[in-house]
């Protein structure tokens, strides 16, 4: 698959890469501008956000690895280059109610948007939530499998899901009993349809034994 990434300087490098090793041609822009992304020579380089997606063939998949200040601005220029059935992928720590926010504007173009929450670890070790439409979260599902650990990717469900379930997982406190059981409570009255045993069985993947446990205990307690 031919990928488009919207960085800020190298923070997409390590994306990039992940892709290129698995087989996938990608094309760069930075938006600072600096010309960092030549340093990656294995990946093809655009100079603005036009020529990025002149370059890429539709459908056309651009995942962007921005600040969260400069997400809204990006989207605005990018949409103009864009066409029916491209998708946008934000894997920024951005708000949820934000997310729903860009989906639906995105929408009205009938362009998507899949909000993507990543683990702090590295590609390939972490875990990957993802909320937005579920066709095109389909059309990607093989993109999403690459970044996690084995079993470590889930489709959410609506706009605003795959941010939501990460902001959670981010405010567990580690083998903290009331932390957890505060956090759960909260997942299960969402406005979200998530499914509790799915999500508990991801979240584990990246706490010490002793939280996973801890994770699984408080499940059966919660107080709809």
């Amino acid at each position: 698959m031919q990928i488009g990434i919207i960085t800020y300087g190298e923070t997409g490098f390590n994306l990039a890469e992940r892709f290129r090793t698995q087989g996938h041609d990608v094309v760069l822009f930075d938006v600072t501008t600096t010309g960092s992304t030549s340093l990656l020579q294995s990946a093809q380089t655009a100079t603005s956000l036009q020529d990025l997606a002149e370059k890429l063939s539709s459908k056309r998949v651009i995942w962007l690895s921005l600040p969260v200040e400069l997400i809204d601005e990006t989207l605005s220029s990018t949409k103009h280059y864009l066409s029916v059935s491209d998708i946008m992928i934000d894997i920024g720590p951005s708000d949820y109610r934000v997310s729903v926010r860009r989906a639906a504007e995105l929408e009205a173009l009938q362009i998507y948007y899949l909000d993507c929450g990543i683990s702090e670890e590295s590609f390939g070790q972490g875990i990957v939530m993802v909320g937005g439409n579920k066709f095109e979260f389909n059309y990607c599902e093989s993109l999403f499998k690459l970044l996690a650990r084995e079993n470590g990717y889930l489709y959410c469900g609506r706009s605003g899901s795959g941010h939501f379930a990460n902001m959670l997982r981010k405010t567990i406190d580690t083998q903290d009993k009331k932390s957890i059981a505060e956090c759960l409570t909260r997942l299960k009255r969402s406005e979200y349809n998530l499914q509790l045993e799915e999500i508990i069985r991801l979240w584990s993947l990246t706490f010490h034994q002793e939280t996973a446990d801890l994770l699984h205990e408080s499940i059966s307690k919660i107080k709809l």
